[in-house]
């Protein structure tokens, strides 16, 4: 659904690998360190960096997407339609899933 949504809007994906544990990597300094699931607050031992454990994760891959080479702002991104359209709701998604297929 994310892929379909970009291409609807001419969005940029990035396919972060498993093995880069976002959310046990710290993004200042690299640091990985095996957390609980209930640690809902990155801090790192390394570096001090303390954030909230979803946006300590959400910068570790948007520090990877960079390292890619790959810009985020859809200025100068090649979008992934020749024709993006507005976007509309994941609610538009749902209406076409339940379609019957044309035969």
């Amino acid at each position: 659904l994310i892929r379909y949504k970009l291409d609807e809007c001419g969005g940029v994906f990035v396919d972060v690998p498993f093995k880069i544990a976002p959310s046990q990597t710290c993004p200042q300094c690299g640091y990985k360190k095996k957390k609980e699931l209930s640690q809902r607050v990155h801090n790192c031992d390394n570096c001090n960096l303390i954030a909230d454990r979803d946006v300590a994760a959400a910068m570790v891959m948007l520090n990877y997407a960079k390292g890619l080479g790959t810009s985020l702002s859809n200025v100068d991104a090649d979008p992934l339609s020749k024709n993006p359209q507005l976007c509309g709701g994941f609610r538009k998604v749902q209406q076409l899933k339940r379609q019957k297929p044309r035969t």
